[in-house]
């Protein structure tokens, strides 16, 4: 994983996807081409990568009926385990 800072501050690379490489074989030689944001005080702090993902894992995570979608049902459920109601 590949991270880049500039002034102490932490660049979002927008490639490779999260900063994360695959190195090849002993002895190969692989280029990879870093693209990173140019100021990372307006730029984005996820990449679509990083927040797709996490829709993802939201949606898995409280889909309680299974139909793919966060609605009502998903909404007072949350509501209900962070009250402490259920």
């Amino acid at each position: 994983m590949i991270h880049v800072f500039r002034n102490g501050l932490e660049i979002p690379l927008i490639s490779p996807a999260q900063g994360k490489i695959t190195v090849g074989e002993i002895g190969s030689v692989t280029e990879v081409d870093l693209l990173a944001a140019s100021d990372p005080e307006t730029s984005p702090l996820y990449t679509q990568t990083q927040l797709d993902a996490a829709i993802q894992e939201a949606i898995s995570t409280w889909d309680i009926n299974g139909d793919g979608r966060i609605g009502l049902e998903e909404a007072i459920n949350a509501l209900r385990q962070v009250s402490g109601v259920r």
